[in-house]
C-alpha cells in the first residue's frame, strides 16, 4: 500500500520554516521598534536617552535623515 501524495514535500516544508523564520524576525524587529517611547515637540522627535534616578531624565534628539536643523546659514 503506497501513500504517495499524502504528505508534506521537503519543499514545502522548506517555505512554512522560511515563513515561520520571517514572521518571528518581523515580530522580534516590531517589539522593539513600537516599545520605544518618543514625543514630538516643535517638529522635533526625543527619545528618552537616560534616568538618574533622583528625578531627571535625560532626553536626546533623533535627528530625521536628511534634516539640517542648524539655524546657521
Amino acid at each position: 500500500m503506497r501513500t504517495e501524495g499524502k504528505g508534506l514535500s521537503w519543499r514545502k516544508i522548506g517555505v512554512l520554516l522560511a515563513l515561520a523564520a520571517l514572521l518571528v524576525l518581523i515580530t522580534v524587529w516590531a517589539q522593539s521598534y513600537y516599545s520605544k517611547k518618543v514625543f514630538h515637540m516643535e517638529d522635533i522627535k526625543y527619545s528618552k536617552y537616560a534616568d538618574s534616578g533622583n528625578g531627571t531624565i535625560e532626553y536626546r534628539i533623533i535627528w530625521p535623515r536628511g534634516a539640517n536643523l542648524c539655524p546657521c546659514r
